[in-house]
């Protein structure tokens, strides 16, 4: 990678070409964020506004989903949070994104973009048993993943609770469903408690509904595609920004620690939190749980996700046929080399390339270089056949950062059918997952408190901490 906002000299040799040379400067992909970022840190982030408690331990909470119609769907939300205090409330964060889910773009050199506004934002915290230390308890943000809402830190952070460690979750800009959703929290015999939830779910396509990841990207097919969901992404990077400083400020009935937040993000949580970690110096320290760059990449390797591709490259009349309608003839590193493309190939890889390059402002790889590595824990799940390992090793390698990832060996395990990426969260007790789920926790929390990453199974072979030999995650391993 080169680093950027430097410039480069590049001298081609041959016969003839010994005077040839083209001087060239790059342009910044961190520089719109941290725009963004000293913004957040020159104002007043205010604080967390609390609208209900409840004790975790007889509650049930039930996720009222907005999707456009009149009736809110609910789903109830599992937790692994056994003791402690749940507590609802919203905070305040500025908003630069635009309707068609883009970040105004600004020269590298001067002040970013002015915020569009204020966006009322919601929060979930899970507050440990028990009194709060003194100095109150140390703060943990959680980013959940592609499609879930805040309430995944309710599975997230079982392990923290009982070390003594407050959890807080917001949504992701794109999720939480339809602005009308809401919380509803029973404890015990008590009448429901319905709290806003703030969904961030907008149409951005005109198909009817409100889904769960309307909004975080751009439409396809629309003038924005290329943007896709990278700045979204940086909106929601900011909105970590905000909501860590918003924990810091006094909040009545709530007792934390006003510095050294600390954040662990799942799958995209990982993703835009390798962003936030990279873009925010104040952040203490940050544990990335299965996540890959560039976004494009993922995309196109995981099955899952390919028809994500196949509907960009169909607007843009680039199909040529194959499983997923197309063939890129594309190998990944340490492969052979493709010698005999498929017909219209090229051009799909040049589609590609371009869309990845238009993202870099917003994938995590851009930001990973930035992050300092005492800082960091990665957790990498091999097989991962959401976000597959080529792309972990991408993101890893763009920061140097291979002595500061862990590797769940899940092939080890009798588990080894089952796709392993959802492993930190699979607390369901006949989860074939289950063991990983404890220990993948037990090695964030410690490294989260203590700035140590322990190997969670100790002497046995199902981790390697830290990784032994990064070219496994070079296959996909599935």
């Amino acid at each position: 990678q080169l680093k950027p906002g430097t410039t480069y000299r590049l001298r081609v040799r041959g016969k003839g070409l010994d005077h040839e040379q083209t001087k060239f400067t790059t342009m910044s992909a961190t520089d719109g964020l941290l725009d963004l970022r000293r913004q957040i840190a020159g104002r007043d982030a205010g604080g967390l506004t609390v609208v209900h408690t409840a004790p975790a331990a007889g509650t049930t909470v039930r996720y009222l989903q907005d999707l456009g119609q009149e009736t809110l769907r609910p789903v109830e939300a599992g937790s692994g949070v056994q003791a402690g205090t749940l507590v609802f409330g919203s905070f305040s964060a500025p908003n630069w994104l635009r309707p068609d889910r883009t970040i105004e773009q600004r020269a590298t050199k001067g002040p970013g973009p002015a915020p569009l506004g204020v966006t009322t934002l919601p929060f979930l915290l899970v507050l440990p048993p028990g009194p709060a230390p003194a100095g109150g308890w140390p703060l943990a943000i959680f980013g959940h993943g592609f499609g879930s809402t805040a309430q995944s830190v309710l599975a997230a952070a079982a392990t923290n609770s009982q070390s003594g460690i407050a959890t807080i979750a917001t949504h992701v800009a794109g999720h939480g469903y339809g602005p009308r959703s809401a919380w509803e929290v029973t404890t015990g015999t008590a009448a429901p408690v319905v709290v806003p939830a703030y969904g961030r779910g907008v149409d951005v396509d005109g198909a009817a509904g409100i889904g769960s990841t309307d909004g975080s990207s751009s439409a396809p097919g629309s003038a924005a595609q290329a943007v896709g969901s990278s700045d979204a992404l940086r909106q929601t990077a900011a909105d970590l920004m905000t909501l860590m400083r918003a924990a810091g400020s006094p909040t009545d009935g709530v007792d934390l620690r006003p510095s050294g937040v600390t954040y662990f993000g799942q799958s995209f949580g990982g993703i835009y939190g390798a962003m936030f970690a990279g873009a925010e110096p104040d952040l203490a320290r940050a544990a990335l749980n299965v996540p890959g760059g560039p976004i494009t990449e993922v995309a196109r390797i995981a099955t899952v996700f390919r028809p994500l591709i196949t509907q960009g490259l169909s607007f843009a009349g680039l199909l040529n046929g194959g499983a997923a309608g197309f063939t890129e003839s594309l190998p990944l590193r340490g492969e052979a080399p493709v010698t005999r493309p498929a017909a219209g190939s090229l051009a799909i890889q040049d589609y590609l390339a371009d869309t990845t390059w238009l993202t870099r402002k917003g994938s995590p790889e851009t930001f990973a270089p930035l992050i300092e590595d005492h800082k960091v824990l990665f957790q990498v799940a091999r097989g991962d056949q959401t976000v597959p390992n080529p792309t972990s090793y991408t993101l890893i390698d763009a920061g140097d950062l291979f002595g500061r990832t862990s590797l769940y060996r899940n092939d080890l395990t009798p588990a080894a059918r089952t796709n392993p990426h959802a492993f930190l969260t699979s607390l369901a007790p006949t989860s074939a997952l289950l063991p990983a789920a404890l220990q993948g926790q037990r090695q964030i929390a410690t490294f989260l408190l203590t700035g140590q990453t322990i190997d969670p199974d100790g002497a046995g072979a199902v981790w390697e901490v830290p990784i032994k030999e990064p070219s496994l995650l070079l296959s996909k391993g599935f």
